[in-house]
């Protein structure tokens, strides 16, 4: 009987299922870090007098660009990290320029744009009245027609704080040209024949064969001067200057970057040769380019 009481417990242990631990699930894995392209940038434009919204005009950033809607309202997606130039310009208004530093995520940056020319006024519209430093106390009338019989301690008066004067914002200066033109470091030349003429487009870039740099205002002069070939394309100093080749232009923009140089067309050949130099706004020049270009 001892027997059995001992065997029950061994019996059902043995037929009990084993509990198998499952394998736990991985963690899921945090999400990946912000990618190089998943900014994005809006605002309103408005007029910094009246306050109203102002629609259709262009917002650049870097070489980006869209229009304000109806609303004044902007937006850039897929905005690269990195620091951008925020530009604004539009007629009859000075240029809004700022600099924005992005590491993914959103930045929402309104813009007020003031007229060409218009200076700050303070807050009130009107100049500040102009408060006296030294406080002024008038004799009481009844006190001096009285005798003084006795001597009584004289209340000491409280100087009335002087207002703290409202401070007016400066007028933000016009830059002289476009930020961008101080990214530009090198230049190319196109040229195309066109009946008696020559056609010449210059494109400003960062690098070379890299992408316009799209400025839209300060001048852009360029000195240029144009030869027959007397030999291979390869000689280019074996060249004899055309008439009416030579001069220098001013270029207001990116838009507005080509220019016509009138030449007789028996002077014309296959190739013509071109020397070429490149002063942006400030003075700072370009390294001068001497290149042959097929016409024909």
């Amino acid at each position: 009987m001892k027997y059995a009481v001992w065997l029950i417990p061994l019996l059902l242990f043995a037929c009990a299922e084993p509990v198998l631990n499952s394998p736990a699930s991985p963690e899921a894995s945090p999400s990946g870090a912000a990618t190089a392209h998943d900014g994005r940038l809006s605002g309103l434009v408005r007029d910094r007098e009246s306050g109203a919204l102002l629609a259709n005009l262009t917002v650049r950033l870097d070489d980006q660009s869209v229009v304000t809607d109806a609303q004044g309202f902007y937006r850039f997606e897929n905005v690269p990290a990195g620091e951008l130039k925020l530009i604004v310009a539009a007629p009859g208004y000075s240029p809004y320029t700022d600099t924005l530093t992005f590491n993914g995520g959103r930045q929402v940056r309104d813009i007020t744009l003031g007229a060409t020319g218009a200076a700050s006024l303070s807050p009130s519209g009107s100049p500040q009245p102009e408060v006296s430093a030294t406080p002024i106390f008038l004799p009481d009338p009844d006190v001096s027609a009285q005798p003084n019989p006795t001597s009584s301690p004289t209340a000491t008066p409280h100087p009335t704080p002087t207002p703290t004067p409202t401070p007016v914002p400066s007028p933000t200066a016009t830059p002289a040209y476009d930020p961008l033109i101080d990214e530009v470091k090198t230049s190319e030349l196109f040229v195309k024949r066109d009946g008696d003429r020559l056609e010449l487009t210059l494109s400003l870039q960062r690098n070379l064969n890299g992408p316009p740099v799209p400025w839209q205002w300060g001048s852009v002069r360029v000195s240029y001067t144009l030869g027959k070939p007397l030999g291979s394309p390869a000689e280019l100093d074996n060249s004899e200057p055309l008439q009416g080749g030579s001069g220098s232009t001013q270029l207001p923009r990116s838009q507005e970057n080509y220019f016509p140089v009138f030449v007789s067309p028996t002077e014309l050949d296959e190739y013509v040769f071109v020397y070429y130099e490149v002063t942006l706004p400030g003075g700072r020049m370009l390294s001068p380019v001497r290149a042959a270009y097929r016409i024909n």
